[in-house]
């Protein structure tokens, strides 16, 4: 669907503590989107708006999924509208609303292929140049589990290792070709004792450049997010409610995706479902969820 109307909320975005607003909130959505065809509408982590219904929840989050449940069994029939959801608890959403979304897909956590894209996507291109293909393959090969979270976590914490270093550093040398000052050990026959606050010129200080070792000690501290009993219960509900052979691919080749309309829900005061901003920048995917469409 191309030039389409982007709709991005969360359950925060509709719930309200006036009776009747967030009911109200969810059908304003509902008509944004039907004004603004064609149009998606992208609910994040839908187990937290809809999960099942009991007998010990209050009314009001009753009458929030019904009205939710209700507005989706209107639109059912009108293709100009697509509702997508994400969660990664499945098994916490109520069946009513399990059954009105057609397709449930799952996303796997990355294998090494997409790991290592990831790896080579974050890194500055002269550090991936230095540290070489072979030691990105090693260590997209070491982050086996990892999901697109778990290895920005990895990697911001590698970059700061060399910041680290620097700070409880006690010896530096003076680089007279580059003009700068640079950590160093001991028995280095340039080192000069001295702690970093004690550089007079801030500015000529110069970390070292991250390493392969450095990657491998944050791996020893960075552990994966996924356990392997969650993505069992996901591969579970595939098998049980995936329509198909609907799981994620990953794509070697992806083509460029276009630039898309995002219209952030708050453009219009007088139909804005929520006081928070919906403009959503973050298009990266942590891996293991359902996707709901």
């Amino acid at each position: 669907m191309c030039n389409a109307t982007f709709f991005s909320i969360s359950s925060a975005d509709v719930m309200s503590k006036y009776l009747g607003e967030s009911e109200r909130l969810v059908k304003q959505l509902f008509q944004m989107a039907s004004e603004n065809k064609p149009a998606i509408i992208f609910v994040d982590e839908i187990d937290a708006l809809c999960s099942k219904r009991s007998d010990d929840e209050t009314e009001s989050m009753r009458r929030i999924k019904n009205e939710f449940l209700v507005q989706m069994s209107e639109m059912a029939h009108d293709n100009q509208i697509i509702v997508l959801a994400a969660t990664n608890r499945p098994y916490d959403l109520d069946p009513a609303l399990r059954r009105r979304f057609e397709k449930r897909v799952y996303i796997p956590l990355p294998n090494a292929f997409a790991r290592e894209a990831m790896i080579r996507s974050q890194l500055d291109p002269e550090l991936v140049e230095k540290m070489g293909t072979k030691d990105i393959h090693e260590l997209a090969k070491k982050t086996e589990g990892f999901s697109a979270a778990d290895l920005n976590i990895l990697i911001r914490d590698a970059l700061m290792i060399p910041i680290r270093n620097a700070m409880s550093s006690k010896y530096f040398k003076y680089d007279k070709e580059h003009k700068t000052i640079v950590p160093c050990e001991e028995n280095d026959p340039s080192a000069i004792r001295m702690s970093l606050f004690e550089i007079q010129d801030p500015d000529k200080l110069l970390v070292n450049k991250v390493t392969k070792q450095d990657f491998l000690k944050s791996l020893s501290k960075v552990k994966p997010s996924v356990s392997e009993e969650e993505v069992k219960d996901h591969e579970r509900f595939t098998e049980e409610f995936g329509e198909g052979d609907l799981v994620a691919k990953t794509v070697h080749h992806p083509p460029k995706a276009e630039t898309k309309t995002n219209t952030n829900m708050n453009a219009n005061t007088n139909k804005n479902p929520s006081s928070s901003n919906n403009q959503r920048t973050d298009t990266k995917s942590t891996g293991n969820k359902i996707v709901l469409l």
